[in-house]
């Protein structure tokens, strides 16, 4: 599994996807020492760290329970989670039932009606990390993306609009879900005609991705006519280049 990958328990499938991985391991090596009760335990982890009340002496505790889990320690493993007193069941307990439940922040952009311009139109990336590639970008489907190669700054991806149009706003949107953590991504926005010659849209800024705030979703303002639209990554704190799950584009 890849970062961005849906791996919350649901009430359709339970922990199904991890299972599945975990009975392939054991196919592999029949000593390997966990077993489906263990598949709970890092997701009610994961609740604990991104709680804002939990104390940083808690998140030392966890990173140490970590630890073991990943030297595959499975005996101190579960006998940390004990001594932390962490809480957990083995029923399905999802932190999210929907990618929509992910946040209740206000709306950030309604197209009123409008077309996205972008869906389904041929877009090219400048690099791309294993099997997250451009198309994944512009295929209206939140919980697929596409993530640069690593550390391959700048990382560029423009979208073909076949027809140009007066353009009002470009969004780039992440996976909702609290999996996607928060993160700042600076993108330069630039559009042309051609698809080689660029100008400068909106200069490079910073912007906040953040499932609780604002659904991972930015809208950017644009105010330009133009059939070819870029975005330009130069950093990301959440990864080693840029990350969209949807690029869209919208006109009058």
């Amino acid at each position: 599994f890849g970062e961005g990958t849906v791996i919350e328990p649901t009430i359709e499938r339970g922990y199904a996807s991890l299972e599945f991985t975990q009975d392939k391991r054991i196919e592999k090596d029949q000593d390997f020492p966990f077993n489906y009760n263990d598949l709970r335990i890092p997701i009610e982890l994961y609740k604990i760290l991104v709680n804002e009340k939990t104390s940083d002496e808690q998140k030392a505790q966890i990173a140490g329970i970590y630890d073991l889990l990943f030297a595959g320690d499975a005996a101190g493993f579960r006998q940390a989670v004990r001594d932390a007193q962490i809480k957990y069941d083995f029923s399905v307990s999802p932190l999210l039932l929907q990618a929509s439940d992910a946040t209740e922040a206000s709306v950030v952009f309604d197209p009123a009606g409008r077309d996205n311009l972008a869906l389904g139109k041929p877009v090219v990336a400048s690099s791309k990390i294993d099997v997250w590639i451009a198309a994944k970008s512009t295929d209206g489907d939140v919980s697929t993306y596409w993530e640069g190669g690593a550390k391959a700054w700048p990382g560029t991806l423009h979208v073909d609009l076949i027809t140009p149009a007066k353009l009002t706003t470009v969004v780039v949107k992440l996976n909702p879900q609290r999996m996607w953590s928060k993160r700042t991504q600076t993108i330069e926005v630039k559009t042309g005609n051609n698809g080689s010659d660029w100008t400068t849209a909106v200069p490079a800024a910073e912007y906040l991705f953040d499932p609780m705030a604002n659904a991972n979703t930015v809208a950017i303002p644009v105010d330009v006519n133009a059939r070819y639209v870029q975005l330009v990554f130069t950093a990301n704190t959440g990864a080693t280049n840029g990350q969209v799950a949807e690029f869209e584009v919208y006109g009058e």
